[in-house]
């Protein structure tokens, strides 16, 4: 079984490492649940990020041999739900065990409070600001294609503001002492993930707080980097 999955995730990665990062699909997400069949008999433990080491471990053997294939000598794995330090050390021994440097991508407010330990145990960290904030407040995961709904929301006295484009001060203050680790020319690399969508103003408080590298899907690309230019100039 380790040879066998080992060898699904080796065909299905050689086209997805043109950027030379691989982001590991979380068992516990919403969009797992959707594709797996009989998710609810799954093992309880496979929906922790380090809950089954055989698991992971094929997983990066696989991605090790894709990377081979495809003459990629710096992929670099993340993994993503972690909440402690322990968990990304982990994962980049495991990692190593193939060859492979590794880091992870933050995805709740509980490890933005171990960034700087974080920082000295991974080669680079993402930090997925949609997805903080969402699990912050509790909103299901469509809200994060529903600004507009927020907006409204707000508008009518509901809440302060959307929290997607004002996030809660404590988040704030977390996200700013992230930033102070995000020097571009210092190892690890420090970004900021808004794969998931975002606003021009949380954009730009980003970059103010001292965020250098973004993501975004390939759709907003352009939008993101039109917002980033223009708060250079504020």
């Amino acid at each position: 079984m380790h040879a066998q999955i080992a060898a699904l995730v080796r065909e299905a990665c050689r086209p997805l490492l043109a950027d030379n990062l691989s982001t590991l699909s979380r068992i516990s997400s919403d969009r797992a649940r959707r594709l797996i069949e009989n998710w609810t008999e799954m093992p309880p433990d496979l929906f922790l990020p380090l809950g089954s080491l055989v698991y992971l471990r094929s997983i990066l053997k696989g991605i090790a041999e894709a990377a081979r294939d495809v003459s990629h000598a710096n992929v670099t794995p993340l993994i993503g739900g972690v909440v402690n330090p322990r968990e990304v050390l982990s994962f980049c021994e495991l990692a190593s065990e193939v060859g492979l440097d590794a880091g992870a991508i933050v995805q709740n407010a509980a490890p933005l409070t171990y960034a700087g330990e974080i920082a000295r145990q991974s080669k680079m960290i993402w930090i997925d600001v949609g997805e903080i904030v969402r699990t912050a407040y509790g909103f299901p995961s469509e809200v994060l294609h529903a600004a507009k709904t927020l907006d409204d929301y707000a508008a009518a006295g509901f809440i302060d503001a959307n929290p997607f484009a004002r996030p809660a001060s404590l988040l704030v203050d977390r996200l700013h002492s992230a930033a102070e680790l995000a020097d571009a020319n210092r190892t690890p690399t420090i970004g900021v993930d808004l794969s998931a969508g975002f606003s021009a103003v949380l954009a730009s408080g980003l970059k103010q707080m001292g965020f250098r590298r973004f993501a975004a899907s390939p759709a907003h690309r352009d939008e993101l980097r039109l917002i980033l230019a223009q708060s250079r100039k504020e």
